[in-house]
């Protein structure tokens, strides 16, 4: 999906109440959290959020994995840079990534990676699991996992239908270079 030239302008300090800026300053500097700073009242319980998700019992890289395959169905670029250079943060290869990302069917990660990338597609897709998937997401992970994947994929549908509508383009650079989250 091409990004277009004319993005959404983001909100200069100026334009922000105090805590807002607080929490901008307190974050790496993503376009994202800017442009989410246009409504004030979003930001911080959006970051609040996305802190949450990344303190969840679901380990760095599956989540990571479950991100990206999300934003790859999701034709999310921005998600996909980003999330990216997290994921390398995290422990997957480049390898993992163009396979995991690619429009084929994951099957060759470990039984609990390649799970998450279906339970990533269909609920992107369908906004549900089918019955073969929510069975073996059942068998495979306690009720607390299953419950922040599903919450954590369908969060970031979110992230990619809001980033898709705005066109918010990459950042020059790579503020989350060497990070492991976006906090």
């Amino acid at each position: 999906m091409p990004i277009s030239t004319s993005p959404l302008p983001l909100p200069t300090d100026q334009d922000l109440p105090k805590d807002v800026l607080r929490r901008l300053r307190d974050r790496p500097p993503i376009s994202i959290y800017r442009l989410i700073a246009t409504a004030p009242q979003l930001l911080i319980p959006w970051t609040d959020l996305v802190s949450a998700l990344y303190q969840s019992t679901v380990p760095a890289r599956l989540r990571e994995i479950a991100i990206l395959r999300q934003a790859a169905s999701a034709k999310s670029q921005y998600e996909l840079h980003q999330h990216g250079i997290l994921a390398l943060s995290n422990g997957l290869s480049k390898e993992e990534i163009a396979l995991i990302i690619s429009s084929q069917p994951v099957t060759t990660l470990s039984a609990a990676e390649n799970l998450v990338c279906q339970m990533s597609e269909q609920l992107e897709r369908n906004a549900t699991l089918d019955e073969a998937t929510f069975t073996e997401a059942r068998s495979l992970f306690d009720n607390r996992q299953f419950i922040e994947l599903v919450i954590l994929i369908s969060f970031y549908c979110c992230v990619a239908r809001f980033l898709n509508a705005s066109r918010l383009k990459v950042e020059s650079g790579n503020p989350l270079e060497g990070r492991s989250s976006p906090n």
